[in-house]
């Protein structure tokens, strides 16, 4: 150590100092690289408008003969100080929560949002007013210089307070019907009242408004050390929550996979990464973050199967294994199926095997022939693994039979056969296979006893009439009976 100290003595002979210089080279890199794609860099103009507290923003086309320009309009205060806003880094609203007017949650604070503009063209022109004053600024970004002049009297900047930013120049001739899908997609937090604020901001492109739709579900409050979170959520066949900062959309999240929710969730306390896709995950406000929604969605959503008693499952299991010893006995075995799920979902109806169910019953209806299935080409929309979207995972027979319990909806029958993959559904959304769980374990055996030899008849019958199919489910039932005792 010592002789590090000795040798740093020496050196100091001739000491110079200076400051560091940042090339402009890496303001390009980042402006480049910064955002994802060039629609991001719609976010920042909606997140200034926002801030500035504009009740409306506009993007439009001006079509010239240098090209195309993008404009973006927005109504709120105007910029005061233009070179402190062009000062790339200097995060001008560090330390303010609330827009002054409106008292919406700020959005902006690195200061780095302009940035945006160097992405999309080569030069801007800037048009901006506040009550008092009006400015005209451009920005060449071949050589990273910009001018301001002020204007005598502030209507010739623009007819109205706010600011006009006018890009040329374009890298990319962005189609207004994707800037459309877009907004839609990931402003519809700052649009819809109640998300972000209760002073929301119209954004139109040219004079048509961005009309997204609010998402169904039920209304979430979740209390964290952080702050709330709030938001919407609701059960779905596919998880797409989206998660907002201050009602901007940043990523989509799937944080209980055996519990997929959609809907959305906005926060005001996480922190984000410089691109704004994603969250700074190694912090103690993320952890909270996503600990407290996992544990809401655990508590709040069922599984795909969690909705189906334990009683069921149970005897749905039970009366599997015995379906194995009747259907050996019986000696009648489902038409093998393809080894693999993806081939035989990729099967048209075309493809499918022929209708099993019972030939027409005779013009005086019976109890008995109601309701004893649909065809072989119900669409089951399954999931990769060969599960239903909705309802328990299929308890399989060694013989190729999927049974499952799930929810197909009132208009569908009690029982579902598909002859394509060899499964056969008890749907609880009919009141013969939900109100099992009132009755007696006895009489709870004995309709589900009766439920597997009719799901069993449909997959393997084929009855002259509906007598046959009626004697056929007896023997079967018998059968089974017999076995539990």
């Amino acid at each position: 150590m010592v002789q590090m100290e000795n040798h740093v003595d020496g050196i100091r002979k001739g000491e110079r100092h200076g400051d560091i210089e940042f090339d402009p080279a890496l303001i390009r890199e980042l402006s480049e690289n910064l955002y994802p794609t060039h629609f991001d860099c719609l976010r920042e103009y909606a997140a200034n408008a926002w801030d500035a507290d504009s009740e409306k923003l506009r993007i439009y086309k001006l079509e010239k003969d240098t090209g195309p320009k993008l404009v973006i309009e927005d109504w709120g205060v105007g910029i005061e100080d233009l070179d402190r806003f062009w000062r790339v880094g200097m995060p001008i609203k560090e330390g303010i929560k609330r827009t002054p007017v409106l008292g919406r949650p700020v959005i902006g604070s690195k200061g780095i949002g302009k940035l945006s503009y160097r992405k999309l063209g080569k030069g801007v022109e800037m048009l901006t007013r506040t009550n008092q004053s009006g400015f005209y600024s451009t920005v060449d970004f071949d050589v990273d210089r910009y001018s301001v002049k002020e204007f005598d009297d502030p209507e010739e900047a623009l007819p109205h307070v706010g600011t006009m930013a006018i890009i040329s120049g374009l890298d990319r001739d962005m189609d207004l019907i994707d800037i459309v899908s877009y907004c839609n997609s990931n402003l519809y937090g700052l649009i819809l009242p109640g998300i972000a604020s209760d002073r929301p901001m119209s954004i139109y492109v040219n004079r048509t408004p961005i009309s997204p739709t609010m998402p169904e579900g039920k209304g979430v409050k979740i209390r964290t050390k952080f702050g709330p979170i709030r938001g919407v959520l609701s059960a779905s066949d596919a998880s797409r929550l989206d998660v907002l900062l201050r009602g901007v959309k940043i990523k989509n999240i799937n944080p209980e996979t055996t519990r997929p929710v959609s809907g959305y969730v906005n926060v005001d306390w996480l922190k984000p990464t410089t691109d704004r896709h994603d969250f700074v995950r190694d912090s103690d406000e993320y952890t909270a973050f996503y600990e407290s929604l996992r544990k809401y969605i655990r508590r709040t959503f069922p599984t795909h199967y969690e909705g189906i008693s334990r009683k069921k499952r149970t005897q749905m299991r039970s009366l599997a294994r015995m379906m194995d010893v009747v259907i050996e006995k019986v000696g009648i075995f489902p038409e093998p199926i393809e080894t693999t799920v993806p081939e035989r979902l990729k099967k048209t109806p075309a493809q499918q095997r022929p209708v099993r169910q019972p030939a027409e019953p005779p013009a005086t209806p019976q109890p008995s022939q109601t309701d004893v299935g649909n065809t072989g080409n119900y669409d089951f929309t399954l999931r990769p693994d060969g599960s239903p979207k909705r309802g328990m995972r299929p308890i399989r027979s060694k013989y190729g039979i999927d049974w499952v319990l799930g929810q197909y909806g009132e208009d569908s029958p009690s029982v579902i056969v598909n002859g394509d993959s060899n499964t056969v559904v008890f749907n609880m959304d009919k009141v013969y296979v939900s109100g099992i769980d009132d009755m007696s374990p006895r009489e709870r055996v004995l309709m589900m006893v009766h439920l597997f030899a009719r799901g069993y008849a449909l997959l393997v019958g084929e009855f002259a009439d509906i007598g046959k199919y009626q004697d056929f489910v007896d023997d079967v039932s018998f059968r089974l009976l017999s076995m539990v005792g």
